[in-house]
């Protein structure tokens, strides 16, 4: 005996199969796997630390050195309004 397939599960199977094929040419189970790899990386603006860099907690040239250091971020974004204040200067 032969099965008539409606549409809908014809449908249903085309797009499986074609999903699964395109995973497959993107590099299969592995490219969903690499958890260990980030996706994207960030960067950090200098005016994050801006609660510090007023107390003078904080100095704007080591800016840098504290995100890879301590947040392991290696993109920064560098404000010149820092470098233009003096180090001890009120707004």
């Amino acid at each position: 005996m032969t099965r008539a397939i409606d549409r809908r599960h014809f449908l249903e199977q085309s797009m499986r199969v074609a999903a699964g094929v395109g995973l497959a040419s993107l590099g299969g189970l592995e490219a969903l796997e690499s958890a260990s790899k980030p996706w994207f990386k960030i960067s950090l603006a200098e005016r994050s630390f801006h609660k510090a860099l007023f107390a003078g907690k904080m100095d704007h040239l080591d800016f840098a050195k504290v995100a890879r250091n301590h947040f392991g971020i290696h993109a920064t974004f560098a404000t010149s309004r820092w470098s233009i204040l003096p180090a001890n200067s009120a707004l």
